[in-house]
C-alpha cells in the first residue's frame, strides 16, 4: 500500500473466520514508521467476511523507502496476525534549476527558478515560498502554487552592495512535507579597482606609477575610463597624471 509522506494512504484489511459468524474482532497494528487506525473496530464477522480500512500515517522524520506492518485480530483474547506492506513515498521533489550563487550589480535582478515534480499517485498542490527580504535583497512573487509537476520561476532583486554573501532558503510544502533549496546572493559594483603592488613610494623630485587593475563582477565587458580623483589631491605636495581608457575591460 503506497503511503505518502505527509499525508498518509489507507488499504483494506479483509477478515474472515472459519468459526462461524457474529462475532467481534478486534483489530490493531504494529510495527513500521507508521500509525495505524482502523474504521470500523471492531468488526463483526459476517458470511463471506468483513472489510476494515486501515489508515496509515507517517510518524515525524519518516523517510521514503519499503515497510511493512503487523496486522493484528483478536477474538476472546485469541489473536492472529497478517503483515501488510507498504511503501513510504515522498509526494514531491524540489531541486534548484538555476545557480547556487547569484551576483547582482546595485538595483538589478536575476531568475531564480526551481523544478518541483510530483511523485505518484501524488497529485499536488505544492506551495513553494521565497524567503523574507533582507540585506537589500528581496525575492518576488512571495509565493508560488505548482498545481502538476513543473517550474517554480521567481526574481531576485538587490537594492544595495552587500559586504558579504547573503544565504537564503526557499521552501516547498505539501501537507505536512517540506524541502528546502539554498540559495547565495551578492550585490556588487559592477566594476572593481585593484592597484598593482598596492602604494607608490618616492622621493622629492622623482616620479613614480602605480597600475590600476580594472574589472567587473557582473555585466558586459565595455570601456571603462581611469582618472585620479581631484578632490583626494594635495597639489601643494604631488601632481597626478596620466589615466585614460581601458578597453573591454573585463
Amino acid at each position: 500500500a503506497p503511503v505518502i509522506l505527509g499525508f498518509g494512504g489507507q488499504a483494506t484489511v479483509q477478515v474472515t473466520s472459519q468459526a462461524g459468524v457474529g462475532q467481534s474482532v478486534t483489530l490493531s497494528a504494529s510495527g513500521g514508521q507508521v500509525t495505524a487506525s482502523f474504521a470500523p473496530n471492531p468488526v463483526v464477522l459476517a458470511a463471506g467476511g468483513v472489510s476494515s480500512t486501515v489508515t496509515l500515517t507517517p510518524v515525524a522524520n519518516a523517510a521514503p523507502g519499503a515497510d511493512q506492518v503487523t496486522v493484528q485480530g483478536t477474538i476472546d483474547g485469541v489473536s492472529t496476525t497478517t503483515t501488510l506492506f507498504i511503501n513510504r513515498i515522498a509526494p514531491f521533489t524540489f531541486t534548484r534549476s538555476s545557480a547556487a550563487s547569484v551576483t547582482l550589480t546595485p538595483g538589478g535582478n536575476a531568475p531564480v527558478s526551481f523544478n518541483v515534480t510530483f511523485n505518484a499517485p501524488f497529485a499536488g498542490p505544492v506551495v513553494v515560498t521565497a524567503p523574507p527580504a533582507s540585506g537589500g535583497v528581496s525575492f518576488s512573487p512571495p509565493a508560488l502554487t505548482v498545481t502538476n509537476s513543473g517550474t517554480a520561476n521567481f526574481t531576485v532583486t538587490g537594492a544595495a552592495v552587500t559586504p558579504n554573501a547573503l544565504n537564503f532558503s526557499f521552501t516547498a510544502v505539501a501537507g505536512g512535507f517540506s524541502q528546502t533549496q539554498p540559495v547565495s546572493v551578492t550585490v556588487a559594483q559592477a566594476i572593481q579597482f585593484t592597484l598593482a603592488g598596492g602604494a607608490a613610494s618616492i622621493q622629492p623630485g622623482q616620479t613614480g606609477q602605480v597600475n590600476v587593475q580594472v574589472g567587473f563582477t557582473s555585466g558586459t565587458p565595455q570601456t571603462v575610463t581611469v582618472a585620479a580623483v581631484p578632490g583626494s589631491i594635495n597639489a601643494a605636495l604631488i601632481s597626478v597624471s596620466g589615466g585614460g581608457s581601458v578597453p573591454n575591460a573585463s
